[in-house]
């Protein structure tokens, strides 16, 4: 798409769409963000319980322990993948707003 050929009307319909996205980006970040601090610090609980816990007094085995940790080490790459990923769209976003702005 040549955005030399836009009118103003697109490209102010692109501009809303991008404003409207880069919105939606945020609130993701941010819903991101406080998954992956809760995930981070129920981690760190479960590093401490798995390395001072008394599996006979809590009834939980030292492997239950390491299995939840593993999960929840896998969830929380995961969460990281989308926060990243979704960063990538909020940069090429912006890149098409500066570009819009440049035309107007």
């Amino acid at each position: 798409m040549d955005i030399s050929k836009l009118t103003t009307q697109e490209l102010d319909m692109c501009n809303r769409k991008n404003e409207k996205l880069k919105n939606e980006l945020e609130e993701c970040k941010k819903v991101l963000s406080k998954q992956i601090d809760e995930l981070t610090t129920e981690n760190k609980k479960l590093k401490e319980r798995a390395e001072y816990a008394i599996p006979a007094r809590e009834n939980i085995s030292e492997k239950s322990l390491m299995e939840d940790l593993t999960k929840r080490e896998y969830e929380l790459r995961q969460l990281r993948k989308e926060l990243t990923d979704l960063l990538e769209k909020h940069n090429a976003a912006k890149e098409i707003i500066k570009e819009y702005s440049k035309l107007i």
